[in-house]
């Protein structure tokens, strides 16, 4: 990042709050494993928050803490084909059943680990899931055909579903893909997606305009070479994502 740093976007006087309530969201979406920052443990390839996103609006936008602990914390690969229906139907079959509890408890045993744990690992996505901050959703009940009681949950709101279905359609830039380019050309995509991150932020045109003209048509031309098409949302945090000899070029 050249002309604007994090420290300027971060700058809520400058830009006001629907500008960082916007980066918060999408830092959060940029969230992925594995990465070049983090040790990965107990996952395969997971982008937990859009998966979540995506994972409730197939739910018919609304998901319980036990349906989290199962379709979220249950999943090692996200990349794996017609994972999201296969989880989504797991999980609506067990709302018939009253199954959930005994899918939660059959995870524990897996992993040797006590429910009470699982349920702990959840207060992160759910914390972020209810933030109004973010926006994505509220808590609510909802009556299934195999529980007695309401379940407590979260629906998702308008804005939820309708990131939900962005993501659903958008173009997700996993490591395996960047580690096959050139140094100079991961150097490139990193400077533009810093300013489509920015964009898709709420920022302004105006602030990033000079650059994004700049960088577009190499930034782009990688994409595109790589399956992105125009229109779709990237889901690429260079920061999180990228090593620290390219970040460090991209600052020099």
């Amino acid at each position: 990042m050249t002309n604007v740093g994090l420290t300027l976007a971060l700058d809520a006087q400058h830009f006001g709050s629907h500008f960082r309530n916007g980066l918060i969201r999408e830092s959060i979406l940029g969230v992925v494993f594995p990465n070049e920052t983090t040790t990965n443990v107990g996952v395969l390839n997971q982008r937990p928050f859009s998966w979540l996103l995506r994972l409730a609006k197939s739910l018919d936008g609304f998901i319980t803490r036990d349906e989290i602990i199962v379709g979220l914390l249950g999943t090692i690969d996200d990349l794996s084909p017609n994972k999201l229906a296969a989880t989504a139907r797991q999980l609506s079959d067990s709302r018939k059943t009253g199954a959930t509890p005994s899918l939660v408890e059959g995870l524990a045993k897996f992993n040797g680990i006590q429910i009470n744990t699982l349920q702990n690992y959840t207060r992160l996505p759910i914390g972020i899931l209810s933030s109004p901050i973010v926006g994505w959703s509220t808590s609510s009940t909802r009556k299934f055909e195999g529980f007695k009681s309401p379940s407590r949950g979260f629906e998702l709101t308008s804005l939820g579903i309708d990131t939900a279905n962005e993501l659903a359609t958008g173009f997700d830039l996993r490591l395996s893909s960047i580690t096959k380019l050139p140094f100079d050309e991961r150097m490139k995509l990193a400077d533009y997606s810093y300013y489509a991150l920015l964009q898709s932020a709420g920022i302004p045109y105006e602030a990033i305009q000079d650059d994004l003209m700049r960088l577009s048509p190499d930034g782009l031309r990688i994409l595109e070479n790589l399956g992105f098409s125009k229109g779709q949302k990237l889901l690429f945090n260079p920061e999180l994502q990228e090593i620290d000899q390219v970040i460090a070029k991209l600052s020099d």
